[in-house]
């Protein structure tokens, strides 16, 4: 079912594959040990891609360069086809544009008591629609309405006659950011509990809980923490130099690991990390705030939007509780495997067929 067979080979592909081969201390996780040859690399994501269609993403961070470590994972395509055919089972409508409409979503949210984010305003035509006009210095976030994956524009403080002065220290005309961009939604900036802050002040450090829902009942399944970075600004986006730390999801406690997406983001050029680059702060057993509140709010929010089987949710921890910041049904399947392993596909997919299938295959 995943298989290239008779789809065309992408050459463009085959020549990052080759120059990811090639430059393997660039990629490596583990450049301290005893690692597989460039040629012996290549030939793996030839392998791969000729069999899945896609760059295998998870070779060098599980360390699969390493000699004899051989991590098993299944292929993002079939975490994501499964991801897909479960959210879209037994439904005759689109029900994901709950989550993708960012405007939509609040609303929704709002109106069903599920604490979020307030939006200020949203634009159309050009124009901008104040909900709220800020107050003077206040500090706004500005995203794209139906953006996912960093889909933050800019934040800043707002000034006099639509004007902020942005986290670079520029001063940003609203109306002109609107005109380039039609499609944006201006939130207030949240304020992240002291906590977090003291790891990364500069960007929300928000936390990632993934639930499912089955006959009413809705399950945690895993979850993250994604710190910001002098590299990832004002975002905590994991591909923007953003780190990211595994949370026990029944305790929510931080483990000792955090992860860079790449070597190259670590300024020790390692890509793995037990504390915090710029602040030193440890991530060891570190106690999310209002944990239990977190998952009392996903809970509640993914039996509000019952329609979508699989959520990841994004959290800001305020010093009053958690605010959902927005739901993903499109979430990333990379992550979890890499954090849980592969189990925890299973676990989420009730050992589809297609699973349990993958790794006999792998083997023929």
């Amino acid at each position: 079912m995943h298989e290239l067979k008779n789809n065309k080979i992408d050459l463009a592909k085959i020549d990052y594959i080759k120059q990811v081969s090639l430059e393997r201390d660039k990629y490596s996780f583990n450049k301290d040990k005893k690692r597989k040859s460039s040629l012996e690399i290549y030939d793996h994501f030839l392998k791969w891609y000729l069999k899945y269609g896609e760059i295998d993403r998870y070779f060098f961070i599980m360390g699969n360069d390493v000699i004899g470590i051989d991590e098993k994972y299944y292929s993002t395509r079939l975490c994501v086809s499964l991801r897909e055919k479960y959210n879209s089972k037994g439904k005759s409508g689109n029900y994901r544009i709950l989550l993708d409409d960012k405007e939509l979503f609040n609303e929704l949210c709002v109106s069903r008591g599920i604490s979020t984010v307030e939006l200020l305003a949203t634009s159309g035509q050009g124009k901008i629609n104040w909900i709220r006009t800020p107050d003077s210095g206040e500090y706004l976030f500005i995203k794209e309405k139906y953006g996912f994956g960093g889909s933050a524009i800019t934040t800043g403080r707002y000034l006099n006659d639509n004007k902020i002065l942005n986290h670079k220290g520029e001063e940003i005309i609203l109306h002109e950011l609107v005109a380039n961009n039609n499609k944006l939604i201006i939130e207030k900036k949240i304020s992240q509990s002291t906590s977090l802050s003291e790891f990364n002040e500069n960007a929300v450090n928000s936390i990632k809980l993934a639930t499912t829902i089955r006959d009413g009942k809705v399950t945690p399944h895993f979850g993250f923490v994604r710190f910001g970075t002098e590299k990832s600004m004002f975002m905590d986006a994991w591909a923007k130099g953003a780190i990211l730390v595994n949370l026990n999801v029944q305790t929510g406690l931080l483990e000792k690991t955090g992860y860079f997406k790449f070597p190259f983001y670590d300024p020790k050029g390692i890509g793995r990390t037990t504390v915090h680059p710029e602040t030193g702060k440890g991530f060891d057993g570190f106690q999310i705030p209002y944990y239990e509140e977190c998952i009392d709010l996903v809970t509640r929010a993914h039996r509000k939007f019952h329609q979508i089987y699989s959520i990841v949710w994004d959290i800001a921890i305020t010093e009053n509780g958690p605010l959902i910041i927005e739901g993903n049904y499109n979430w990333g399947v990379t992550i979890p495997q890499l954090l849980m392993g592969y189990e925890i596909m299973n676990e989420i997919f009730k050992n589809d067929p297609l699973l349990i299938q993958f790794f006999d295959n792998e083997k023929s």
